[in-house]
C-alpha cells in the first residue's frame, strides 16, 4: 500500500485509481448514507497532483452541502480545520458518510465530523483505504 500511495497520491499516476475504484465504490454504497462528503485537499496539492485522489476511487454526486478546508490563521498540520458550504438545513438529521485516503490519527476525520454533528447531522461515518 505503501508504494501504491506513493505512486497513485505523490507521483501522480492516475490510471492506479482503477486498482481500488470498483471496491471503494461498493464500500461507499453498502454504507447507505444520506449525504456524501470527501475530505478536501489543499488547492496546491490538488495544482502539484491535477486530481484529488479520493475522487479518483470514488465521485459523489454534489450535494447541497460541501465541506471545504478553511483559512487558517496560524498554519498547524493538525487539527485541519474545515467550514461547510451550501444549504446547511440540509443536513440536519441526515447521516453522513466522509471519505479519505489514509486514517493515520484520525484528527482530520474527527475534525470533519466534530464539524458535522455541531452543525445538525444525525451521525458521521469514515470510509478510509488505508489505516
Amino acid at each position: 500500500m505503501v508504494a501504491y500511495l506513493q505512486r497513485y497520491k505523490r507521483q501522480g499516476d492516475y490510471r492506479l485509481r482503477a486498482v481500488f475504484s470498483t471496491i471503494f465504490g461498493c464500500a461507499v454504497e453498502r454504507i447507505h448514507a444520506d449525504l456524501v462528503l470527501i475530505i478536501p485537499v489543499t488547492a496546491r496539492a490538488l495544482q502539484i497532483r491535477g486530481y484529488h485522489q479520493v475522487a479518483g476511487w470514488f465521485q459523489p454526486e454534489l450535494g447541497p452541502v460541501q465541506l471545504a478546508l478553511a483559512e487558517k490563521k496560524d498554519p498547524q498540520p493538525h487539527p485541519r480545520h474545515f467550514r461547510l458550504t451550501g444549504d446547511l438545513s440540509a443536513l440536519v438529521g441526515k447521516k453522513v458518510l466522509l471519505l479519505d485516503d489514509q486514517y493515520d490519527t484520525g484528527r482530520t476525520l474527527r475534525s470533519a465530523a466534530s464539524l458535522l454533528l455541531e452543525s445538525g447531522a444525525k451521525s458521521v461515518v469514515g470510509l478510509t483505504l488505508t489505516r
